[in-house]
């Protein structure tokens, strides 16, 4: 309590005290939206919330605050100013002073509990007195310390929670993703927190053949909720950018009036070449570089040699983009005279103008060891015909050399 007519300042001194827990609170996250998505081969996307980490729960601590605040009190002084003196009247206590501050000799003076000697300096509030003007001024006072205890809420540890007795829609809304090329859809969340979105990836603008195709397909894919406003981004696995990459190829290939463009990679045997007295395999592979599909592609293989004439590579369909190799068998007699065999590849297409015939020189290597051991002319008649290729640019001299060491085994 401040003492009558006295003026109070305050000067609080603070100490802490924590206090035992009281209620959380639950509240829904502010930093980002928690779940994973997956690119299903349908061309859908499929986005789950993590319904476990929605919400947070923040365990609030009650922090006791204690303040001990010091009072410092001042007494009220009145001044009469007299012709050639002063007089101070401080509480019931005068002092008599000559102007200068000085008390003068034979006047009383008296205190009590403050200061009497107030200096020559005063506070003008023009109150008369008799008459006579009259000066306030203050003094400080004694003090005194008062101990003020109070409480505050203190935010102590959080963790993630379910947002308990609200379905998923209630709490977050729809979803909607915004993919890399621009399209943006919306979809209702299930009661188990996934939200599914039918794609159209023949919108994509992405051609199929761009080189920069890979990291247009790795960019992020952004997922909103539109009730709160919490965002996550989704950046596609390297299995989901191969189902990307195919459902782009497909749909480009669906387009209306795009036709195929096909390009022949290789055409050879096996082994770099054909040998006699054993069965033999030749690839053919073709790539289509053009924006629709090659349907129900085949080629036939031409050859004045029976066992090469006649045979079909099947393609089926090839899509835009799609590369595939197909094979035939080819089995030669062991006394094959020819050293090599011209093949040609006849193509055929439904709906489109197949690609021009391809024709190939195919090598034949003669059987190296035959069930009994080669004589000397035998050898040599072997080795000649070996040598043959190689100057008519059917066999390389790396495989010559290799096929003659094994000549060499065959003697006898």
């Amino acid at each position: 309590m401040a003492l009558a007519g006295c003026v109070e300042w305050t000067a609080p001194v603070m100490q802490q005290q924590r206090l035992p827990l009281s209620s959380p609170v639950v509240e829904l996250r502010r930093d980002q939206l928690p779940g994973s998505g997956d690119l299903l081969a349908d061309g859908s996307f499929r986005f789950r919330i993590d319904l476990a980490h929605v919400c947070r729960k923040t365990e609030i601590v009650k922090e006791r605050v204690s303040a001990v605040e010091e009072k410092q009190f001042s007494l009220p002084g009145k001044v009469s100013l007299l012709a050639g003196a002063a007089a101070i009247v401080v509480g019931i206590v005068v002092v008599a002073t000559d102007g200068k501050g000085q008390a003068q000799p034979g006047q009383p003076q008296a205190e009590m509990g403050g200061n009497s000697n107030v200096g020559g300096s005063m506070i003008v509030v023009g109150l008369p007195l008799v008459g006579v003007p009259a000066f306030y001024r203050y003094a400080k006072g004694p003090s005194r310390r008062d101990r003020v205890v109070g409480e505050k809420d203190v935010p102590a540890s959080a963790i993630d929670v379910p947002c308990e007795g609200f379905a998923p829609s209630q709490v977050l809304g729809e979803l909607e993703v915004t993919t890399p090329w621009g399209a943006k859809l919306r979809a209702p969340i299930g009661n188990d927190g996934a939200a599914q979105f039918t794609l159209d990836f023949a919108t994509t603008g992405i051609d199929p053949r761009d080189p920069d195709i890979a990291r247009r397909l790795a960019m992020a894919w952004k997922v909103r909720s539109t009730r709160t406003g919490l965002t996550a981004d989704w950046a596609p696995a390297v299995a989901d950018r191969d189902v990307e990459m195919k459902l782009i190829q497909v749909a480009s290939a669906s387009k209306v009036g795009a036709p195929p463009e096909l390009s022949v990679v290789k055409l050879d045997a096996d082994g770099g070449s054909l040998v006699a007295g054993q069965r033999n395999t030749i690839r053919l592979t073709v790539e289509n570089r053009g924006g629709g599909v090659a349907r129900k592609l085949t080629a036939k293989a031409r050859s004045a040699h029976p066992a090469v004439d006649d045979k079909v590579f099947d393609f089926g369909d090839l899509g835009a983009g799609e590369t595939k190799t197909r094979y035939i068998e080819v089995e030669l007699a062991g006394e094959e005279a020819a050293a090599s065999i011209t093949m040609v590849a006849e193509f055929s297409l439904a709906d489109h103008k197949p690609p021009p015939n391809l024709t190939a020189q195919l090598a034949v290597t003669p059987r190296l060891c035959p069930p009994e051991k080669l004589t000397k002319a035998q050898y040599e008649d072997k080795r000649r015909k070996l040598q043959q290729l190689v100057k008519d640019g059917l066999l390389k001299e790396a495989e010559f050399q290799r096929y003659d060491a094994i000549l060499l085994g065959c003697r006898k």
